[in-house]
């Protein structure tokens, strides 16, 4: 506790009745206080670990007790003339995690957006790409010739109505797929 009292620091203790632990026995705890003038008090745990902001913060991280366990303490401990205000709180709180979700969720907007943006300029490279190659060799397109340039030479097919190649009145190619014109 000398590492955080000054010279005309006053020292104190402040007593838990502690419930829980295994067995559901009340047992107590004894946490050490430093007043420096003009400052907060400092709490000091057995193991001699520090907590500058009150007893909340000795309840988010102490490694004494666990989520399960409860103690009883005077509220008012800051201040020796108040009157005694006995409550009994968790002797564990589990740490807010709220920033650690938002900091996940932002990684992942941010993650599935540069993936979008990086896939939407690679398609937009091979548009242009294919593009160039059409202006250089133009009639070298699959899609710039007609269906009977596409089918085989050596396919001479007529449908029912006794026409070469194309749809049919009914609705289907050659082969008989429906060609969504009806």
């Amino acid at each position: 506790m000398s590492e955080v009292a000054e010279p005309r620091a006053e020292f104190f203790a402040l007593k838990l009745i502690v419930e829980g632990r295994d067995d559901a026995a009340l047992t107590s705890e004894v946490l050490g206080g430093v007043r420096n003038k003009g400052e907060r008090p400092v709490l000091v745990d057995a193991r001699g670990e520090v907590y500058r902001d009150g007893i909340d913060d000795f309840r988010r991280n102490n490694e004494i007790f666990a989520t399960d366990d409860k103690f009883v303490y005077n509220r008012n401990w800051e201040d020796e003339s108040a009157k005694l205000d006995l409550v009994t709180v968790s002797a564990r709180i589990e740490p807010d995690r709220t920033p650690w979700y938002l900091a996940g969720g932002a990684v992942v907007v941010l993650t599935v957006g540069g993936l979008l943006l990086w896939r939407l300029r690679a398609r937009r490279r091979l548009e242009a790409h294919f593009d160039a190659q059409r202006r250089q060799n133009p009639g070298t397109d699959p899609m710039d010739r007609t269906p009977t340039d596409r089918e085989p030479a050596d396919r001479n097919l007529t449908d029912q109505d006794g026409a070469e190649g194309g749809p049919r009145q009914d609705g289907t190619d050659d082969d008989g797929r429906g060609t969504g014109a009806r």
